[in-house]
């Protein structure tokens, strides 16, 4: 056989396609639009009607950091840094920040979609894409590094039966990072709990547990706000996907 070397480039980056109609800029968070099979700027993501509901899309099609730029009408290949070792600074919100505290997609001003080149601070693992790798007090940037990409993440469709046990303080948005056992205290009000898209969650599946000590729903929905099941004080809910559409099936916590 012949001596063959199949490596391609050691950098860190990869060669994605872009469309005629997008502009991308250099710096620019992307994701990737698996239907259109192309890199987009986060400006460009369909708003999910909630901050953290974009945050968590964007989390989980996020793939990387245009290292050039795309005026509209090109069709070149992006050059996309992926490397999780190389360090970023990007805008935040001023706020104090810890070396390792996350950092997710922000929302721009009008709240009807996110920004392109600002990272704001996220209470979970579900909404990340970055970790702080430096200390600041009273922040307005922040050096970080990737912490997820689509282009060497795992298969988020993998079942993982770990518990999350916590008591809400507002609605819960469930991605395909979160543990697929849900023991939740809806804290003192009746909570909307929303699932992932169907088309991404074919054979996904969520147990979810009300531990509510008063009489507090839980109103578990699709990602178009539709109900799919309501899981009410002592119940015990199952959501399963086929990729189509979620079902449910709830009964009393024994």
């Amino acid at each position: 056989m012949a001596n063959t070397f199949t490596g391609k480039r050691s950098d860190g980056a990869i060669r994605v396609p872009v469309g005629s109609s997008t502009v991308v800029e250099v710096g620019d968070l992307l994701y990737w639009d698996g239907s259109a099979n192309e890199a987009k700027p986060f400006s460009s993501q369909t708003d999910n009607t909630s901050e953290e509901r974009n945050q968590a899309e964007a989390a989980r099609l996020f793939l990387g950091v245009a290292m050039t730029a795309s005026p509209s009408g090109s069709t070149t290949d992006l050059l996309v840094c992926v490397d999780p070792s190389y360090e970023f600074e990007y805008t935040i919100p001023s706020t104090t920040i810890d070396v390792g505290d996350l950092l997710g997609a922000s929302e721009n001003a009008a709240g009807d979609g996110l920004e392109d080149q600002q990272l704001e601070s996220v209470g979970s693992q579900d909404l990340a894409i970055f970790a702080v790798s430096k200390y600041g007090a009273s922040q307005t940037t922040a050096s970080c590094k990737m912490i997820r990409s689509v282009a060497w993440a795992a298969d988020k469709k993998i079942s993982r039966f770990q518990s999350t046990t916590s008591t809400l303080a507002g609605a819960l948005v469930l991605t395909h990072d979160s543990n697929q056992l849900q023991f939740l205290d809806p804290g003192g009000a009746g909570r909307n709990v929303d699932l992932p898209a169907e088309e991404e969650s074919d054979g996904l599946m969520f147990v979810i547990v009300n531990r509510a000590d008063a009489a507090e729903d839980l109103t578990v929905r699709n990602d178009a706000a539709g109900t799919v099941g309501t899981v009410s004080q002592n119940e015990i809910g199952i959501f399963v996907c086929n990729g189509v559409a979620w079902a449910s099936c709830v009964g009393a916590n024994t």
